[in-house]
Parts: structure tokens; C-alpha cells; sequence
């Protein structure tokens, strides 16, 4: 017989789950709702996309790194300067990311003094339980840090 880590029983349901059977309960019930959640696409993806992507894979591709492609962050720059008659510097201003979540979350850990703000998403601790394993959040001083040379 096979068994499972007794941590699985702990992790519960994951967020999005629960959205959606809050969501369907409430249809049930008549509730008209305004989804504002994870945004799938609606539309059809249009033919140049899917084969500008297909054209884009390699034999072997690497992981994406965090601060994205050069030619990426020129694109969006561009794209802004277009938009919004603003400029910015790709190379310092710009930084791509996989969606409005992470660029917000990002934001705020950057921008925000929020002493004991919880820097990990239910995902990330969901991950952490399976290992076992508890986060403790620490409160570092970025000034000391520079100081040390360290960033």
C-alpha cells in the first residue's frame, strides 16, 4: 500500500480553486458576477502570434532571465513611447514580467515599507509545506547591505 506524506493532508486548497467554487456557488444561486480573476484570454490568439512563436523555438531553450531580453525591454519601451507619449530607459526602467500579479507584488515589495509584509504567495507556501518546511521572515536592512558591499 502506498504512503502519502502526511503534509499533503495540510496544504488544503489552493486559492484559485476556491475562487472558482465560490464563483460557481454563487451563479448557482443567481448572483450575476464580475470575474476580475486570473484573465484567460477570450479570443482567439491571432495566426502571426502562434507562428512567431513556433518560428521563435529552439532545439534546446534556457530558462528566461529576470530582467528579460534587451530586445524585449526596447519593444515595451517603444510601445510606451508610443502609447503614452512618455520615454523610458529599457535598460533601468523597464522589466518584463509574467503578468499583472507578479508586476504588482514586485512593485510593492520595492516600493512599500510595510514592516512584516508576507513576501510569499499561497503557492509559495503551499511548495514550502510539502517540503516540510516552515518560512520565518526576516527583516534585512537593505542600508546595512549596501554598506557592506553586498548590493
Amino acid at each position: 500500500m502506498i504512503r502519502f506524506s502526511p503534509l499533503l493532508a495540510e496544504l488544503g486548497t489552493y486559492p484559485f480553486v476556491r475562487l472558482d467554487e465560490a464563483k460557481r456557488r454563487l451563479a448557482a444561486g443567481g448572483v450575476r458576477i464580475l470575474d476580475f480573476g486570473m484573465g484567460d484570454p477570450r479570443e482567439p490568439t491571432a495566426a502571426f502570434i502562434r507562428r512567431a512563436l513556433a518560428d521563435g523555438l529552439r532545439e534546446t531553450m534556457e530558462y528566461p532571465r529576470a530582467q528579460g531580453l534587451p530586445e524585449l525591454r526596447d519593444a515595451i519601451a517603444a510601445w510606451v513611447s508610443r502609447r503614452f507619449g512618455t520615454s523610458l530607459d529599457p535598460d533601468r526602467e523597464v522589466i518584463p514580467t509574467y503578468g499583472a500579479k507578479e508586476a504588482i507584488f514586485s512593485f510593492a515589495q520595492v516600493v512599500l515599507d510595510v514592516p512584516g509584509a508576507d513576501p510569499l504567495d499561497e503557492a509559495d507556501r503551499m511548495l514550502l509545506r510539502t517540503l516540510g518546511l516552515r518560512p520565518e521572515l526576516v527583516l534585512v536592512e537593505v542600508v546595512a547591505l549596501r554598506e557592506a558591499g553586498d548590493v
